[in-house]
């Protein structure tokens, strides 16, 4: 079985998915039609699987530690083989995201497109301030509209401890109606070809956008743009952080430290603060 070349409407090229990736073929049918056959005539080059990948990392370290031994004094190649040197080294945390996301830039990012399809995830996201992974895999299934929200259950929510509520609000709960109504099973969220969205789709379509803007979005600037306005309008951190999913509400005062550079909601606050 050879896969065939097909062409999104939204992406305007021809692409052929290999395996996990999807190769971007160009936009003229001809010329795209003759790569795929080049790149079908090639030989079959087999993916080196993870088992073989840690036998290569010990050949390497294994080679290391002979090169030492001939090239290094006697107690640096001791050194080496009695415990390893990565021991005692700290686990680099990861940086806070400071990207902010304006109300101007949302909209000016939102009338770049076209198809109410990714406008739809959009949205959503700014609206609701849910994970990326949690916009993606949404189905039916997991709507309450009744209750205005999105439940996932702890075995499908981040961390596996406890369901993961994703309250909607009018417009996005419009939005998830109409979509539970259109695809009453499978993903919710899907493209103009009717596939649903990938984190690796949704950061192409994203990336048209920062070359002709030089502004890097993406749907978790969106999600870390939702908290940001949320506390800077004033609503408590405990709830922000329920909004958000986090377990634990101390991740919100650690993640969004950046507003205290803000003089002008500070200086509100103060003046709150003192009556």
């Amino acid at each position: 079985h050879h896969p065939c070349p097909f062409f999104p409407t939204a992406r305007k090229a021809w692409f052929v998915q290999v395996g996990d990736r999807q190769i971007n073929l160009g936009t003229d049918k001809n010329e795209a039609f003759t790569r795929y056959h080049e790149l079908m005539a090639r030989p079959v080059v087999p993916l080196v699987t993870q088992l073989e990948a840690q036998k290569l990392v010990v050949v390497i370290v294994d080679e290391f530690l002979d090169w030492c031994e001939k090239h290094r004094a006697t107690h640096t190649y001791r050194w080496y083989i009695e415990g390893s040197p990565l021991t005692h080294m700290k686990k680099p945390g990861c940086g806070r995201k400071e990207q902010v996301v304006t109300p101007e830039q949302y909209q000016a990012l939102l009338d770049r497109y076209k198809d109410q399809e990714f406008k739809d995830l959009l949205f959503t996201t700014w609206e609701t301030g849910c994970r990326p992974q949690e916009s993606l895999r949404v189905e039916a299934r997991h709507v309450d509209l009744a209750s205005h929200r999105w439940v996932f259950p702890a075995s499908e929510s981040k961390g596996k401890k406890i369901p993961r509520i994703v309250y909607l609000t009018p417009k996005a709960l419009e939005i998830t109606r109409r979509l539970v109504e259109k695809h009453p099973t499978g993903a919710l969220f899907r493209n103009t070809d009717g596939v649903a969205w990938t984190p690796y789709a949704t950061n192409c379509r994203l990336q048209t956008v920062r070359r002709k803007t030089g502004v890097k979005y993406s749907l978790y600037a969106l999600r870390h743009s939702f908290a940001t306005h949320a506390l800077m309008n004033g609503v408590d951190c405990i709830t922000v952080s329920t909004l958000m999913g986090h377990s634990d509400p101390s991740t919100l005062a650690k993640t969004y430290q950046h507003i205290s550079q803000s003089p002008t909601y500070m200086s509100e606050q103060l003046r709150k603060a003192v009556g």
